[in-house]
Protein backbone atom coordinates (compact mmCIF):
# COMPACT_ATOMS: atom_id res chain seq x y z
CA UNK A 1 0.00 0.00 0.00
CA UNK A 2 1.36 3.26 -0.37
CA UNK A 3 0.39 7.09 0.14
CA UNK A 4 1.30 10.33 -1.00
CA UNK A 5 2.25 13.02 1.22
CA UNK A 6 4.15 15.96 0.51
CA UNK A 7 4.62 15.24 -2.98
CA UNK A 8 6.48 12.28 -2.11
CA UNK A 9 5.55 8.61 -2.54
CA UNK A 10 5.53 6.63 1.23
CA UNK A 11 6.10 3.09 0.09
CA UNK A 12 5.42 0.05 2.23
CA UNK A 13 9.41 -0.37 3.03
CA UNK A 14 9.15 2.01 6.19
CA UNK A 15 7.03 -0.49 7.59
CA UNK A 16 8.59 -3.41 5.96
CA UNK A 17 12.05 -2.20 8.11
CA UNK A 18 9.33 -1.48 11.29
CA UNK A 19 8.28 -5.19 11.10
CA UNK A 20 11.50 -6.85 10.25
CA UNK A 21 12.70 -4.80 13.47
CA UNK A 22 9.89 -6.27 15.41
CA UNK A 23 9.84 -9.73 13.94
CA UNK A 24 12.69 -12.12 15.74
CA UNK A 25 13.29 -14.55 12.95
CA UNK A 26 16.19 -14.57 10.51
CA UNK A 27 13.97 -12.16 8.21
CA UNK A 28 15.64 -8.66 9.49
CA UNK A 29 19.52 -10.32 9.35
CA UNK A 30 18.79 -12.16 5.75
CA UNK A 31 17.98 -8.78 4.51
CA UNK A 32 20.69 -6.21 6.10
CA UNK A 33 23.35 -8.96 7.24
CA UNK A 34 23.21 -7.60 10.37
CA UNK A 35 21.20 -8.45 13.54
CA UNK A 36 17.99 -6.12 14.89
CA UNK A 37 20.49 -4.96 17.71
CA UNK A 38 23.25 -4.08 16.17
CA UNK A 39 21.20 -1.99 13.38
CA UNK A 40 19.35 -0.07 16.23
CA UNK A 41 22.54 0.74 18.31
CA UNK A 42 24.20 1.97 14.84
CA UNK A 43 20.71 4.11 14.16
CA UNK A 44 21.07 5.47 17.72
CA UNK A 45 24.53 6.67 16.91
CA UNK A 46 24.25 7.72 12.96
CA UNK A 47 20.53 9.46 13.33
CA UNK A 48 21.86 13.31 14.43
CA UNK A 49 24.21 13.12 11.53
CA UNK A 50 22.08 11.64 8.79
CA UNK A 51 18.27 12.54 9.75
CA UNK A 52 17.15 15.38 7.50
CA UNK A 53 14.27 18.05 8.00
CA UNK A 54 11.08 17.60 6.05
CA UNK A 55 10.28 20.86 3.38
CA UNK A 56 7.26 22.42 2.28
CA UNK A 57 8.23 20.50 -1.17
CA UNK A 58 8.96 17.19 -0.07
CA UNK A 59 8.84 14.65 3.10
CA UNK A 60 12.36 13.45 4.23
CA UNK A 61 13.65 9.80 4.00
CA UNK A 62 13.59 8.73 7.38
CA UNK A 63 16.91 8.15 9.02
CA UNK A 64 15.78 4.04 9.57
CA UNK A 65 15.53 3.62 5.48
CA UNK A 66 18.77 5.72 5.11
CA UNK A 67 21.11 3.47 6.88
CA UNK A 68 19.26 0.60 5.07
CA UNK A 69 20.13 1.57 1.97
CA UNK A 70 23.34 1.91 2.43
CA UNK A 71 23.37 -1.40 4.75
CA UNK A 72 21.76 -3.49 2.08
CA UNK A 73 24.36 -1.68 -0.34
CA UNK A 74 27.40 -2.56 1.93
CA UNK A 75 26.08 -6.13 2.41
CA UNK A 76 25.04 -7.63 -1.11
CA UNK A 77 26.94 -5.46 -3.77
CA UNK A 78 23.64 -4.39 -5.51
CA UNK A 79 24.15 -1.32 -7.64
CA UNK A 80 22.23 1.78 -7.22
CA UNK A 81 19.59 0.86 -10.01
CA UNK A 82 18.81 -2.38 -8.03
CA UNK A 83 18.00 -0.80 -4.85
CA UNK A 84 15.47 2.00 -6.48
CA UNK A 85 13.46 -1.01 -7.65
CA UNK A 86 13.26 -2.30 -4.04
CA UNK A 87 12.99 1.25 -1.99
CA UNK A 88 11.50 2.82 -4.81
CA UNK A 89 13.79 6.08 -4.04
CA UNK A 90 15.77 7.21 -7.60
CA UNK A 91 19.41 5.53 -7.97
CA UNK A 92 20.86 9.18 -7.86
CA UNK A 93 19.72 9.97 -4.70
CA UNK A 94 20.54 6.71 -3.55
CA UNK A 95 23.92 7.54 -4.74
CA UNK A 96 23.69 10.82 -1.96
CA UNK A 97 22.32 8.73 0.82
CA UNK A 98 25.16 5.67 0.57
CA UNK A 99 28.06 8.60 0.56
CA UNK A 100 26.65 9.81 3.12
CA UNK A 101 25.94 7.16 5.17
CA UNK A 102 29.28 5.56 4.79
CA UNK A 103 31.18 9.15 5.82
CA UNK A 104 29.27 9.68 8.64
CA UNK A 105 29.75 5.91 9.74
CA UNK A 106 33.66 6.66 9.51
CA UNK A 107 33.17 9.81 11.45
CA UNK A 108 31.10 8.28 14.63
CA UNK A 109 33.29 4.54 14.38
CA UNK A 110 36.72 6.48 13.76
CA UNK A 111 37.80 4.92 16.85
CA UNK A 112 36.59 1.64 15.94
CA UNK A 113 36.97 0.95 12.45
CA UNK A 114 40.57 0.61 10.69
CA UNK A 115 41.06 2.19 7.62
CA UNK A 116 44.14 0.53 5.65
CA UNK A 117 45.83 2.63 3.48
CA UNK A 118 47.66 1.21 0.15
CA UNK A 119 49.75 3.46 -2.50
CA UNK A 120 49.84 2.48 -5.97
CA UNK A 121 51.43 3.80 -9.01
CA UNK A 122 49.60 5.34 -12.05
CA UNK A 123 50.62 5.82 -15.45
CA UNK A 124 52.70 8.95 -14.53
CA UNK A 125 54.67 7.38 -11.54
CA UNK A 126 52.26 9.60 -8.98
CA UNK A 127 51.22 8.12 -5.47
CA UNK A 128 48.26 8.27 -4.89
CA UNK A 129 46.10 6.89 -1.46
CA UNK A 130 43.58 4.77 -1.58
CA UNK A 131 41.35 3.61 1.74
CA UNK A 132 39.81 0.16 1.82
Amino acid sequence: MTTIHRNRTITGMERLLSELTAESGIEFPGFLRMSTSDFEILLQKLAPLITKKDTKFRKAIPAKVRLAISIRYLATGDDFRSLHYLFKISHQLISKIVHEVCASILIVLKDKVMVRKIQYFTHSSVYFTKCL
